[in-house]
C-alpha cells in the first residue's frame, strides 16, 4: 500500500497497520513497529483500499485491523488494541460490528 505524505510516499504491508484515525483531510496511520504516518489522503480512500475482512470502521474517526484487536470494555465503549492504545467504538455502528465480530 502506498501512502503518501508532504514529503513523498511510503509503502507500507497492510498487516502491519493496527489502526488509522482521521485528521481532518488527513490520515494518521498507527503501524506495528510503533511508528505513525501522516498521510495526505482522507480515510475514506484507504477504507475503500483495505481489506474487508481485516479491517472495520467503528467509529467516524476510526478504522481497526481486527488482527491488532485485544479487547472491548463495554463500560468505556471502546476496543483495546495490542498495542495499548484505546479506540472509542460508535453507539450506532455497535451492534453491527460486534455481530460481524462474533461470526
Amino acid at each position: 500500500l502506498m501512502i503518501p505524505s508532504s514529503s513523498g510516499f511510503r509503502f507500507i504491508d497492510p498487516q502491519t497497520i493496527i489502526y488509522l484515525k482521521a485528521e481532518g483531510s488527513y490520515t494518521k496511520i498507527y503501524l506495528e513497529d510503533k511508528t505513525t504516518l501522516l498521510a495526505t489522503k482522507n480515510m475514506k480512500e484507504y477504507e475503500r483500499k483495505l481489506s474487508v475482512s481485516k479491517f472495520i470502521r467503528v467509529h467516524n474517526s476510526y478504522v481497526i485491523n481486527i488482527d491488532h484487536l485485544y479487547g472491548f470494555d463495554k463500560n468505556q465503549e471502546e476496543f483495546h488494541l495490542n498495542n495499548g492504545h484505546r479506540v472509542p467504538i460508535s453507539v450506532r455502528r455497535k451492534q453491527a460490528i460486534m455481530d460481524r465480530l462474533v461470526h
